[in-house]
């Protein structure tokens, strides 16, 4: 389900995540912190894949509707 405080979480964490990356001097923590933050982006995309499936779902339901009190 689309939640857009999820998003909003998930944006604050990825931005602390990449500034804790740019100071990071352990190659391993900097290593790991890249695979979190690419986890993090896939999730967000199919997040925005989700939004858009609904914005089109949405847009259907209203034609519909608009169509309906046509009648």
């Amino acid at each position: 389900m689309f939640d857009p405080a999820t998003i909003g979480a998930a944006l604050t964490s990825l931005r602390a995540l990449i500034d804790i990356g740019k100071n990071a001097n352990d190659a391993q923590l900097s290593m790991k912190i890249s695979r979190e933050v690419s986890e993090i982006q896939g999730k967000l995309i199919d997040v925005q894949q989700q939004a858009l499936e609904l914005q089109s779902v949405n847009k259907a339901l209203r034609a519909q509707i608009r169509k309906l009190n046509e009648q």
